[in-house]
């Protein structure tokens, strides 16, 4: 029996790494953070909306790289 003590354990640490695995991927399903935000000038109210959203699993938004466009009117 002792020989299979340092065998059971390791299997344990492997059950146990896979459960925190499946419980951090779980928990990631709800989170709502960008890896690329677009922001267009002249809509800075959607924008700032974004911003202001608290993500449920990091408690702040992350909100990646930032795009800014700005659109121009064709010259008549």
């Amino acid at each position: 029996m002792p020989g299979k003590l340092p065998s059971l354990r390791r299997r344990l640490t492997k059950v146990e790494q896979t459960l925190a695995k499946k419980a951090k991927q779980k928990e990631l399903e709800n989170c709502i953070c960008e890896d690329l935000t677009v922001f267009m000038l002249g809509k800075e109210d959607e924008f700032e909306a974004k911003m202001s959203m608290e993500c449920p699993v990091h408690g702040f938004r992350r909100l990646g790289r930032i795009l800014r466009f700005v659109t121009v009117a064709p010259e008549s």
